[in-house]
């Protein structure tokens, strides 16, 4: 997928996909997936060194709710890998995932 890691956490990419191609897509797809759970699970350990009730505790709680309610509302987790759940309009769905290979995360100003 290309992207970048510098400065803390920041992801930036250009995902180069045949979007022809299905098992291409499924596979970009469970790619974005992976990277959202390892977000996830860095914005809990950021979290645990966080002033509670802080501005930045805030922002990053949003951010993880934000990117959960996507992964719940546009993802079906089967044994054979992530796929988008039936009624995801897939004319738009690689706008929208052009749009995650290209998310710049910032740890600045989260952690102490």
């Amino acid at each position: 997928m290309g992207g970048a890691v510098r400065g803390g956490l920041e992801f930036e990419g250009q995902a180069e996909v045949d979007w022809g191609d299905p098992r291409a897509r499924r596979r970009f797809l469970a790619e974005i997936v992976t990277d959202a759970d390892r977000l996830l699970e860095a914005a809990r350990a950021a979290r645990a060194e966080l002033a509670e009730g802080s501005a930045e505790e805030t922002a990053l709680l949003e951010a993880a709710r934000l990117l959960s309610r996507v992964l719940v509302q546009d993802v079906e987790r089967r044994e054979d890998g992530p796929a988008l759940k039936p009624g995801v309009a897939v004319d738009r769905a690689p706008d929208r995932w052009r749009a995650t290979s290209e998310w710049r995360v910032h740890r600045s100003g989260l952690a102490a």
